[in-house]
């Protein structure tokens, strides 16, 4: 099993809380509410921020659950190819295809639907 930080876990928390409330969130407003330190503007933070999420949505799918970093969109309400490059990597299928086939889509309101009742 995927073994969290502390930090994954305060990541994790703000994560769940927004998808309990069928909502979205950018990553920078993310890593300030859980008070991680990382600039997005900066290529290296974006990268660590990744790292973290992998390790989320790798926790998740470990326990069966649908993929958190869905509630995180840009500011223009799209996900980045991290994203779709993790749901690859764990067996969901070509993360180009995936990316435009409203897979992000469905596991946010998989996100949301799990969460609400848990």
């Amino acid at each position: 099993m995927t073994q969290l930080t502390d930090e994954d876990k305060r990541v994790r928390n703000i994560l769940i809380d927004v998808a309990a409330k069928e909502e979205t969130i950018t990553a920078s407003d993310l890593v300030v509410k859980a008070n991680v330190p990382l600039n997005m503007t900066s290529p290296n933070d974006r990268k660590l921020l990744g790292r973290i999420l992998g390790r989320i949505v790798e926790y998740e799918h470990e326990s069966g659950r649908p993929m958190l970093s869905s509630v995180i969109v840009s500011k223009s309400k799209v996900r980045g190819d991290g994203f779709f490059k993790i749901a690859e990597q764990l067996g969901y299928g070509d993360w180009q295809t995936l990316k435009n086939d409203g897979f992000a889509t469905k596991q946010m309101n998989e996100a949301y639907k799990f969460w609400k009742k848990h």
